[in-house]
């Protein structure tokens, strides 16, 4: 994955190393917290500052830091 590229899933698996959210799991052991996740990326999305890269076969979804926005 490119560096500039934002899987959620390894979003989420940062946050639970940290501390940040909450390691309980599905029985698929996705993070509960993943949509969560996902739905504040959509949120980036919305205002302009990544860029919906692909959905990984319903099981991550990859986004990416808008071109503008990372060369500041």
């Amino acid at each position: 994955m490119d560096s500039e590229e934002i899987s959620a899933l390894e979003l989420c698996e940062q946050l639970i190393r940290s501390g940040k959210i909450s390691d309980e799991r599905f029985t698929t052991n996705k993070p509960k917290a993943y949509g969560q996740v996902c739905l504040a990326l959509e949120g980036f999305v919305t205002e302009g500052k990544l860029t919906f890269v692909k959905n990984d076969e319903k099981r991550d979804r990859v986004y990416k830091v808008k071109e503008e926005i990372s060369n500041i």
